[in-house]
């Protein structure tokens, strides 16, 4: 063990803030050791009852939910049946160290009032095994404070008499206990309930009950089964405490260190996220994913499917839809080959696997299982290798700081990673990592920036020996198994030893077999139970659940508890966090996800949201009253409720609340500004400043009420503007619609389209299928409304790896498809003269992506119909006009925040713009400030061009200038980063010839003009 780091544990104040809360409900209870009872025929030491009324409880309570800006209780939780009086909930975020604090709260109360006997209820076996290695491994810590050692059991259904020396032992006593021992129908059930001979014939549960012991609930949200329920009150408990990071019932609240709090108060690590996204599917794959089946209303099941469907743009997405008996695929596709032959929907059933769907093929799926998936196999080397080269670069910088970076891996199959029977138990996913590992440590090896420390040690370690695997363990064979969560729990805390065992040697940066592991393989069915402070990177291999059937909403749920193994702040070589400067410099965890970014950071945030959606941030008059602040000088002030409610005045009063009592925008404003209005109650001057800081963190928790992130303004039309001469002048024009009317000869398109085809320049393009890595990081500060409208991350940062996905063997009716008149709407004969020219390298993209191929053929021959139609294209004024309101009727709408006075438009036709192009907001920007404009703005969508082929285009600004300073009025249709090198081919050139032909109909005078530029200071060379 002299390679053993050491872990230092501090009484941090958050963690005993929570432990005091706690004890304070129980102030004025005297302190009386554990005393000895021989009524049962063996000595039993119980804890001493409660000797204060509920009345003083009560009080207790309230005072200490005041002095933390708790909702307050009205009386004393107490669910049916149940005998003591007193139920606290402590809510903690996963990561911030709740079984320390638990474990302190217990040494503290038998400090405080002499109580002795503590079971720690968890729900899983896997809880179980980690509470009783933090229970070891703070031994010595808690010894140290409090010079006692408690005695520490862990109840095992198999040697039940040994609980018998939990209850007859004086002094502190905990034991561990997991709810399948004594809530279940089996064997177990049955052995705590059973009397014993060592025991005079008392039952273990009965020996428990006579103790009274104090119940600590871990997890209390997985325990509400009634079973569960009506078993823990034969435990006849003194009270009972629940922590938890989102506690499904609630009780009475006594502390709470919410997501929120946690991640502001930089308490746990920062995540980022890794996520793959496919582009360019061939639509070759016949690819199927049964999600799940839902009952509906009708008593007919559906079946929730994953499939490949054409778009109207030609290209090919994965959508997942609810999908009834009788339905075609083929349909629902869009008319995909692959789904061409057998895939309607023959019969769907469902049953306690989550159900099943088969096709009229033979073809049966059952939930989560899935066909044609031809790409599995590259994304999950692309996530191998992105969590490599994520470690890697961590891993430079952390070794300057002496810390070791661990990376851990969810995997779904023992035999994935190993394969028993063999000379070499390497599966392929480990086979798979080390020959990553050794190309990307290589890679750095070669790089002359890369830290030669780093460098060093790389070379002391082996592909084959930093990896290793953490599973469930078979008793008998002593090999790693696969086994459901379910299958673990009935397993022992044996399966866990080698995933417990000594997990602080991990950390250590010593030259040693243990150490040198830094990947770590583990069964997904393990998230709990297992954590380590130095886990930097997580990848998930499985991919999350695309609908919300009971089933799928578990692996949901569990996610959030998953990414919580690395959340905890990381340490340095002699065991202490690391918390310098900014913690989230350092303590970030990157999430390597098999979905697309948006789709894990929003089944993340919405656990999230779930867990602060009970949190208030309206200040009520009474918000103050009770709390304990601290003056300057030392001294506590307590606030009672004339205060309190002086202080509600004063933010009422200088309108720093909003409709729903919460902190607005103006009291931020002020307080950052430090213009705060006067009138502050005098009497409370000495406390304004921890007053302050506590409206400083309900300001933080929710923004102003433009309520959510995604709250949106309508804008309103600048009359001023619109009615200016110049603009009326333009838009009098403009509004009038027109249609237009083409010709064209057959031969002379096939030629054309032949030569497009064939040309280099203007040939199809049909890119290979690409994985789109793609990476976000939560913001630096959270806000509630953030976290509740799914913004509690930034920017996106993405690149792009091409990849082979393997061929289909879909068989095309290439003619009939683009014969079709969605496609081209051409005579098979026209298609077939134009098909048969095409050169071989043009043909042999087809066998690269087919759907792009089709799709690309078609655009370029609609092209050339265009293009020949032009020539003989004629605009006429029809009858209609777009009416007065037009531009009232149309208006936009952006997000409130966005509608700041600083970027309001001074000439434009709305006060703001609704446009997120950088190029967009750089010319309307410039032309509101040029002394030549009149009034401009960028088109709503509602206005179009009419194009040959029946489709519109929406051009995007109109500009009117002043008298004399450029020609009269023009109309701008498209703005660029820059006019060189423009891709004016096919439709864009296209819609550029339309709309110079359009403009001369409506102004034939030509005082309108169409322009393509890519600045404002472009426009204006272009008019004078």
């Amino acid at each position: 063990m002299a390679n053993r780091l050491e872990l230092k544990f501090d009484r941090l104040p958050y963690q005993w803030d929570a432990t005091t809360a706690v004890c304070a409900v129980f102030e004025g209870q005297p302190k009386q050791e554990t005393v000895r009872r021989d009524d049962l025929g063996i000595p039993v030491f119980t804890n001493v009852p409660l000797t204060l009324g509920e009345e003083t409880l009560l009080a207790n309570l309230r005072a200490r939910q005041a002095r933390l800006g708790l909702p307050q209780s009205a009386k004393l939780w107490r669910g049916a049946g149940e005998k003591w009086p007193v139920n606290l909930d402590v809510e903690m975020e996963t990561g911030t160290g709740k079984t320390y604090v638990y474990t302190q709260t217990a040494f503290e109360l038998h400090k405080r009032y002499g109580w002795g006997k503590f079971v720690i209820v968890v729900p899983t076996v896997a809880i179980r095994e980690g509470v009783k290695a933090s229970l070891g491994a703070t031994a010595g810590h808690f010894f140290g404070k409090y010079g006692v050692r408690a005695r520490v059991a862990v109840y095992d259904s198999k040697q039940p008499g040994r609980l018998s020396d939990f209850a007859n032992s004086p002094g502190l006593n905990i034991l561990v206990i997991n709810i399948q021992a004594f809530n279940a129908r089996g064997e177990a059930n049955r052995r705590i309930r059973l009397r014993q001979d060592d025991a005079e014939s008392n039952s273990p549960l009965e020996l428990l009950a006579a103790c009274h012991p104090i119940l600590i609930l871990d997890e209390p949200q997985k325990m509400e089964g009634k079973a569960t329920t009506e078993a823990l009150k034969e435990f006849e408990p003194l009270f009972v405490s629940r922590y938890s990071a989102t506690h499904k019932t609630r009780h009475d609240l006594v502390y709470r260190l919410d997501a929120l709090d946690a991640y502001n108060r930089k308490l746990v690590k920062k995540i980022e996220v890794t996520g793959l996204r496919v582009r360019n599917l061939s639509g070759q794959a016949g690819y199927l994913y049964l999600a799940g089946v839902e009952p509906q209303t009708t008593g007919v099941p559906k079946a929730r499917l994953e499939f490949e469907q054409r778009t109207a743009g030609g290209t090919v997405r994965r959508v997942t839809r609810l999908v009834a008996r009788k339905e075609n695929l083929h349909d629902l596709s869009g008319g995909l080959a692959e789904y061409a032959r057998g895939s309607v929907v023959q019969e769907v059933g469902k049953d306690d696997a989550g159900g099943w769907v088969r096709f009229a093929n033979g073809l049966t799926l059952r939930a989560g299982e899935a066909v044609g998936a031809v790409e599995a196999d590259v994304l999950r080397e692309i996530q191998v290798r992105e969590t490599v080269r994520v470690h890697l670069l961590k891993e430079a910088a952390n070794l300057a700081k002496g810390i070791k970076t661990l990376s851990l891996f969810f995997i779904e199959h023992v035999a994935d990673y190993r394969v028993y029977g063999q000379a070499d138990d390497r599966g392929p996913l480990a086979q798979l990592f080390e020959r990553v590992y050794r190309e990307e440590v290589d890679r750095v090896l070669q790089d002359l920036a890369w830290p030669a420390a780093h460098k060093a040690y790389l070379r002391g370690i082996r592909a084959e020996e930093t990896h290793a695997g953490y599973f469930s363990q078979d008793k008998k064979s002593k090999r790693a198994v696969d086994r459901s969560e379910r299958e673990v729990e009935k397993s022992g805390g044996e399966d866990y030893d080698l995933i417990l065992r000594d997990k602080e040697s991990l950390l250590s940066l010593k030259d040693t077999a243990r150490a040198r592991v830094r990947f770590i393989f583990s069964h997904s069915a393990l998230q709990e139970g297992w954590d380590n402070p130095n886990v930097f990177v997580i990848c998930f291999f499985r991919p999350l659940a695309k609908a919300e059937t009971e089933q799928e909403k578990k692996i949901r749920d569990r996610l959030r508890q998953k990414v919580g193994r690395g959340l905890r702040l990381c340490v340095t070589q002699d065991g202490s966090r690391w918390a310098t400067g900014d913690t989230h410099d350092v303590n970030r965890l990157t999430v390597v996800a098999r979905d697309a970014c948006q789709d894990f950071i929003a089944a993340l945030q919405k656990e999230f949201a779930e867990a602060i959606k009970s949190r208030s941030w309206a200040i009520k008059p009474d918000f103050l009253k009770g709390r304990a602040l601290k003056t300057p000088n030392g001294l506590t002030q307590t606030i009672d409720g004339t205060q309190s409610r002086k202080v509600h005045n004063w933010l009422f009063n200088n309108d720093y609340l909003d409709n729903e009592e919460a902190l607005n925008e103006a009291f931020r404003k002020d307080r950052a500004a430090g213009t705060l209005a006067e009138g502050f109650p005098h009497e409370l001057e000495k406390v304004r400043e921890a007053v302050l800081a506590i409206l400083d963190t309900l300001a933080a928790g929710r923004e102003i009420k433009v309520e959510n992130a995604r709250a949106r303004k309508r804008l309103e039309v600048n009359q001023e503007n619109l009615r200016k001469p110049g603009f009326q002048e333009l838009w009098q024009k403009l509004r009038q619609k027109t249609v237009c009317r083409v010709s064209i000869d057959t031969p002379r398109l096939i030629e054309s389209c032949v030569a497009a085809l064939n040309s280099t320049e203007t040939g199809p393009k049909v890119p290979q299928p690409k994985v789109v890595i793609e990476r976000v990081s939560q913001k630096d500060a959270l806000t509630s409304t953030a976290v509740r409208g799914g913004e509690a991350f930034g920017e996106k940062r993405s690149r792009s790896e091409d990849v082979a996905l393997g061929g289909g063997k879909v068989a095309y009716d290439l003619v009939g498809e683009l014969a079709d008149p969605k496609r081209t709407g051409l005579t098979r004969r026209t298609l077939v003269a134009i098909l048969r020219r095409l050169e071989p390298a043009v043909r042999a993209l087809y066998a690269v992506n087919p759907e792009v191929f089709i799709a690309e053929v078609a655009r370029i021959i609609n092209t050339e119909k265009l293009r020949q139609a032009l020539e003989a294209i004629a605009y006429h004024p029809t009858d209609e006009r777009y009416g007065d309101d037009f531009f009232m009727e149309e208006a936009p709408s952006l997000p409130s925040e966005r509608c700041d006075e600083e970027a309001r438009l001074r000439h434009h036709l709305y006060p703001w713009l609704d446009s997120d192009s950088k190029v967009e907001q750089r010319f309307a920007k410039d032309t509101d400030g040029a002394e030549e404009v009149e009034a401009f703005v960028k088109l709503p969508s509602a206005y179009h061009i009419p194009l040959p082929n029946g489709e519109t285009y929406n051009p995007d600004w109109a500009v009117a200038f002043k008298k004399g300073s450029v020609r009269h009025v023009c109309i701008l249709a498209e703005t660029k980063g820059s006019s060189d090198g423009w891709d004016l081919r096919g439709y864009e050139e296209l819609r550029k010839a339309c709309a110079e032909a359009w403009t001369k109909a409506l102004a034939p005078a030509g005082d309108v003009e169409y322009h393509l530029v890519a600045d404002y200071a472009e426009l204006l060379d272009c008019l004078r």
